[in-house]
């Protein structure tokens, strides 16, 4: 759908030119926020991935070496990450219930 049609503009003399949108726009320069400098902090899984899987934990063939009980806590720490997801979702899913009705009637 086209924009609506703007009514010309009294304030200018009939015999000034129009100006192009363009050159306002060329004289501006768009200021980014600089890109924090601090990463988000890992998971606990994450970490311990990290540590198991680096270069000391590796024989000659470059196969890591991993002890059972490690998987088992791998496992453990997966499934916690994936419940704490979950309750995550939950809680953002109630507050967009709560939310949702409040946007509908503003929108009307």
């Amino acid at each position: 759908m086209p924009p609506p049609h703007r009514p010309s503009d009294q304030s200018r003399p009939p015999d000034a030119p129009l100006a192009d949108d363009s050159d306002m726009t060329d004289s501006l320069e768009v200021q980014l926020p600089p890109r924090p400098a601090i990463q988000p902090p890992s998971s606990s899984l994450h970490i311990l991935l990290t540590k198991a899987l680096g270069d000391t934990s590796r024989d000659e063939n470059g196969a890591v070496l991993l002890d059972g009980r490690f998987a088992d806590l791998v496992l453990e720490l997966s499934a916690n990450n994936d419940r704490m997801v979950q309750r995550l979702e939950a809680t953002i899913d109630k507050l967009n219930a709560k939310i949702d009705p409040m946007i509908e009637r503003l929108a009307e």
